[in-house]
């Protein structure tokens, strides 16, 4: 047993010499705790005895250079955190597969942790627990930030008479029950979760809550159990792949801002339809089991909903939880619809659409998401001539969202026109940075478009497989059109079978020349991703030499849109902003961009007075858009280190030559009031 207070120390882990992960019976490790009070070390121990000390102690981290030392694979590794006290992290300190590794005895070296030439076990498993308590490595993550609880009936219901009959009638009462307690619990908890059930005559075969919360909060409120009549199971919500999150939060990219109408059929199966502003089909699916994160996570890849539809009124609970979630309104119709009518709706909308709806759950979203549209596209044409009549240069897929979301036509194109861009007349010299915020900086920048060049390689991946499995698809119509070519020579003797197949002939064409239209479409996406990555690559070269000054790009000068910037990409002093729309903000926005004690300020468009003034008083350059040319490539921008300095050194003489002009003007106003003053005087006495 452990000295140390429970949760209060760090674990550091290794694997001892002539151990195997993959056996069982001969693994052996040695752990060093690692405490404020104390510290502890332990040597030869079986997993067995390495968990139980794990849940004796419950420290706040399990710290390892290779997490694979525990178990061969991810199946092992969540078979190994399923046994960890809830509150317990694994962390690898040595990195990540995604991000890269480094050996121990190098990291440690760069933290200035003293090694010996060769290490032994329990110095490894010393260094690890040191090197996380300095926020070094990976959180491995098994499980989403979700539970699942199950409940059933305990026993299996067999064959029988009335007797049986009142069995089962009994134990679906009590499987509604038990249910109907637990919800009361997380409804009374405030803790969020959607219901799925099974219903029967006389109560519930089973049900299913999937709860937005971790097992740790849960624990104390749910437990599991098997009863003879009924069983509560209650068990993390496993992810597809291990996830590596630094101990250190780093920065994350913003997903897309495309607004979308999004179509729901919710249930066991759930159905998904998503439609552009324009009533363009994006995504038609369904799938067993959808969760509220996995549908945002889905439908992230396209935009974000503004408006969810419902085909029943009122909405279910299921579909007002997640448009508040993702901050959407809700359509529901006046009456639930038919099935003949959405029948009829989605044959409307498909005519002439090589599209397949292959289920009903796709069916009933897709109704859901063409009635919304239909409920918006008044005001949408109503938008575009407006803008068409004005003559104006405003994003209209945006002041679509706006309108929708209740915002009048003319308000929505009035927060898109641009201001007059006035001119600033007075700057500070940028600071120099420090060589050491320089290297952090663009590590962190680093880390960015690795992320980015993941996930551009991810998709380029998907649209080669696409491209092939066009490829595939053009070549099998090929040989299905000479297949009937030649069965056309065979039948055109006979006129009706020739005018037959004259039309599947014609039909086929269709289809490829379709294909052959999708895969051009395709190369041209592939391509744009290419032109994406090389522009990115760049970039990474310029910032790794110091030739160029990154910027924190803000979408438009307003609070939100600072305060998420602030989040994704850390905005700390000595920081150059970039606003791309600078309009719309005023003293009370300028003033937090003040705080944060930022070097400049580049303009995109006009800037209000009030917010220009703040930015003067807090010698705050200001700089146009137009003055500097900056590289931008998505969410990332740069400047020339040599272009913004000679365009600050140009603002920071003007601005000497301002303040001389101002204090000359001044000693004149002063001198010429004296002299009055004095001559005044004068003329009295005498």
């Amino acid at each position: 047993m452990s000295k140390i207070v429970s949760g209060s120390c760090i674990m550091g882990v290794d694997i001892l010499p002539m151990s195997s992960p993959s056996s069982m019976l001969s693994r052996r490790y040695a752990a060093f705790l690692l405490s404020k009070d104390a510290n502890e070390t332990f040597e030869k121990l079986t997993l067995r005895e390495l968990l139980k000390l794990i849940n004796e102690v419950k420290p706040d981290i399990v710290a390892s250079d290779n997490i694979f030392e525990f178990a061969p694979n991810q199946r092992g590794i969540i078979y190994l955190l399923r046994r960890f006290p809830p509150r317990t992290k694994l962390v690898q300190v040595t990195g990540s597969p995604a991000g890269g590794m480094e050996p121990l005895t190098s990291i440690a070296a760069k933290y200035g942790l003293t090694i010996s030439s060769k290490l032994s076990p329990m110095e490894s498993a010393e260094i690890c627990a040191r090197l996380a308590a300095k926020g070094v490595g990976y959180i491995v993550y098994a499980f989403e930030n979700e539970t699942k609880i199950i409940v059933s009936r305990g026993r299996t219901l067999g064959p029988g008479g009335s007797s049986s009959e009142r069995f089962r009638r009994r134990l679906h009462a009590l499987v509604s029950q038990t249910t109907q307690v637990i919800k009361n619990i997380l409804d009374d908890a405030k803790i969020d979760y959607d219901l799925y059930t099974q219903e029967s005559e006389h109560g519930l075969k089973q049900s299913k809550f999937l709860v937005y919360t971790d097992r740790a909060r849960l624990g104390s409120l749910v437990k599991p159990s098997r009863g003879r009549d009924v069983q509560v199971k209650v068990e993390p919500v496993a992810l597809d792949e291990l996830e590596w999150i630094p101990l250190i939060p780093k920065v994350v990219t913003p997903i897309s801002k495309k607004a979308l109408i999004l179509g729901i059929d919710p249930g066991i199966t759930c159905g998904l339809a998503v439609l552009d502003l324009d009533g363009n089909l994006l995504l038609l699916q369904s799938e067993k089991e959808l969760t509220r994160k996995k549908i945002i996570e889905e439908i992230s890849n396209f935009g974000v909903p503004i408006y969810i539809g419902s085909d029943v009124y009122p909405p279910p609970e299921f579909v007002k939880k997640l448009a508040n979630s993702v901050n959407a309104k809700i359509f529901s119709p006046a009456h639930t619809m038919s099935v003949d009518e959405k029948r009829e709706i989605t044959r409307k909308f498909l005519d002439g659409k090589s599209i397949k709806v292959r289920d009903s759950h796709q069916r009933d979203a897709l109704a859901s998401a063409i009635k919304t549209y239909q409920y918006l596209k008044n005001k949408f044409e109503q938008v575009e001539a407006h803008v068409k009549e004005m003559n104006v240069d405003v994003p209209l897929d945006q002041v679509k969202a706006s309108v929708a979301k209740g915002a009048s036509i003319s308000e929505a194109i009035a927060s898109f026109l641009e201001e007059e861009l006035e001119e600033a007349e007075e700057v500070k010299a940028v600071s120099e940075e420090k060589p050491e915020e320089t290297i952090d900086k663009l590590r962190k920048n680093l880390e960015q478009l690795r992320c980015k060049f993941r996930r551009c390689r991810e998709k380029n991946q998907r649209l080669e497989q696409q491209i092939l499995q066009s490829q595939e698809m053009i070549n099998s119509l090929k040989e299905e059109i000479k297949a009937l070519n030649n069965q056309l020579e065979v039948l055109r003797s006979e006129n009706f079978a020739e005018i037959k197949l004259n039309r599947l002939h014609t039909r086929y064409q269709e289809e490829n020349a379709r294909l052959k239209a999708e895969l051009a479409r395709i190369k041209s996406e592939l391509a744009s991703v290419r032109l994406q990555l090389s522009g990115l690559r760049r970039i990474k070269l310029m910032e790794s030499r110091g030739l160029v000054y990154p910027l924190k790009v803000v979408k438009s000068f307003t609070q939100e849109e600072i305060r998420k910037a602030d989040e994704l990409l850390g905005i700390k002093a000595g920081d150059i902003v970039f606003l791309e729309d600078s309009t719309g903000g005023g003293r009370q926005t300028a003033e937090i961009l003040v705080q944060k004690r930022i070097s400049a300020v580049i303009c995109g468009s006009g800037i209000s007075h009030m917010a220009l003034e703040r930015f003067l008083e807090a010698d705050i350059p200001i700089i146009p858009r137009e003055d500097i040319n900056i590289k931008q490539v998505d969410e990332f921008a740069i400047v020339d280190k040599g272009e913004l300095e000679r365009v600050l050194t140009k603002y920071k003489q003007r601005t000497l030559e301002q303040k001389r002009a101002q204090a000359e003007k001044l000693l004149e106003t002063v001198v010429k009031q004296y002299r009055e003053e004095r001559q005044r005087e004068l003329s009295e006495n005498h």
